[in-house]
């Protein structure tokens, strides 16, 4: 999905840079260091919420196969007739995510120098390829195995999936899925990396949301004109969200003490008549432009608000809070692996496809929470060991290079 992902590493990476340099803290100098935890915790929070909202999307492929399934999948003009508006759109887990990626790019970039411009990406290379990779060829592995698990459209000829799996691992905009599905969020992800970096490297590092908000104006006229460049990764309407993500950055320090509380519940009701709205309108533009306005302005209240929370409240001291950053510190590897669990769990379900609807909303929930389990057990024995390993590796590197 997304390099909300990446939030906690980035973060305590500007503290640690900070601190070697003696410059302020986030917020030009006036942060404390309780106040940067604070504001950490409550990043991590949302990617876990953003996290679950996408396993909940997916889940239906745990109990697909059970006789009294409650929920089957569709397209977006099923939903809106066998289910209810609020329960049709927990897919704007993405959406969110979008938005605290550009938060947190717009934090980097505005504190970073043009000369570190390389070491930006570095830094998301190192962070996104490695558990992406895994994950793509585990994808690769299983088709091998079994083709029922077609994740990302491979036909079974070499000559047409080998370009689509290079493309695929190197998240080059193509016209299918990537072979792992969800990737086609992190095509989007890494086009804003590079954006971001020919920005450090021209010196206008502080002026990401002032850019931003020039390529929504030019993802919005394009998507009103039915016009897609690349398959609609360039210039795509999604820059609204990195841009409204980047307004919660440039607008924290004024708006997060300003009623946090009623400003998360303003976030979560413009969740519904967002939801609302989408069911009723589904011309291809207009639900586009509704999804982008509708589901941003949901992340930047929910952005806004969970800091002010946090900054405000004692929350960060709490068993919930702790264990809701937690599994926020491995959202990333749950975005990557929870299609595997819960296909996994929803093959199982064959052994008992007439059970009564009870024990399938029992399957329903455990698949859940098994998806959760298993991502934070690789994120914290696999995933961020090793980004910590290669960070490390290349960040000696660097010192040693820069003395040399």
């Amino acid at each position: 999905m997304v390099d909300g992902h990446s939030v906690c590493r980035d973060l305590d990476w500007v503290d640690r840079r900070d601190a070697r340099r003696g410059n302020g803290a986030v917020g030009g100098g006036m942060e404390s260091r309780h106040s940067r935890t604070n504001n950490l915790v409550a990043i991590q929070v949302l990617r876990c919420l953003a996290a679950v909202l996408v396993v909940v999307w997916h889940s239906h492929v745990s109990i697909k196969l059970f006789s009294e399934s409650y929920w089957r999948d569709g397209d977006a003009v099923f939903r809106s007739v066998h289910y209810p508006f609020w329960a049709n759109h927990f897919d704007c887990g993405v959406d969110i995510f979008f938005c605290i990626s550009g938060f947190v790019m717009c934090m980097l970039a505005d504190r970073t120098r043009a000369s570190a411009g390389g070491t930006f990406l570095v830094d998301r290379f190192v962070r996104i390829w490695p558990p992406y990779w895994f994950f793509t060829l585990l994808a690769i592995a299983a088709y091998i195995v079994s083709p029922r698990f077609n994740m990302g459209e491979l036909t079974g000829s070499w000559r047409n999936d080998f370009p689509h799996i290079l493309k695929s691992l190197f998240l080059v905009p193509e016209d299918t899925l990537p072979v792992l599905r969800v990737g086609w969020t992190l095509v989007h992800e890494f086009l804003f990396y590079y954006f971001v970096a020919a920005l450090i490297f021209l010196g206008q590092g502080k002026r990401v949301s002032l850019a931003l908000a020039a390529m929504s104006v030019i993802g919005v006229v394009l998507c009103i004109a039915n016009v897609k460049i690349l398959y609609g990764f360039v210039l795509s309407p999604y820059y609204v969200q990195f841009f409204l993500g980047s307004l919660a950055y440039k607008w924290q320090h004024r708006l997060s003490r300003i009623y946090p509380a009623t400003q998360v519940i303003i976030g979560v009701a413009l969740y519904f008549l967002v939801s609302a709205l989408l069911d009723a309108y589904r011309g291809p533009a207009i639900h586009m432009l509704i999804e982008m306005f509708g589901f941003g302005a949901v992340g930047f209240f929910l952005i806004i608000g969970s800091l002010g929370v946090y900054q405000a409240y004692q929350v960060k001291a709490t068993y919930l809070s702790r264990l809701l950053a937690r599994v926020g510190d491995a959202s990333y590897s749950l975005y990557l692996s929870h299609w595997f669990v819960l296909s996994f769990v929803g093959r199982l379900a064959t052994r008992i496809a007439n059970a009564p609807i009870l024990i399938v909303i029992v399957w329903h929930v455990s698949a859940i929470i098994l998806a959760i389990v298993f991502s934070v057990l690789f994120a914290e024995n696999i995933e961020l060991p090793l980004h910590r390993a290669l960070s490390d590796h290349f960040r000696s590197r660097r010192l040693a290079s820069s003395s040399v």
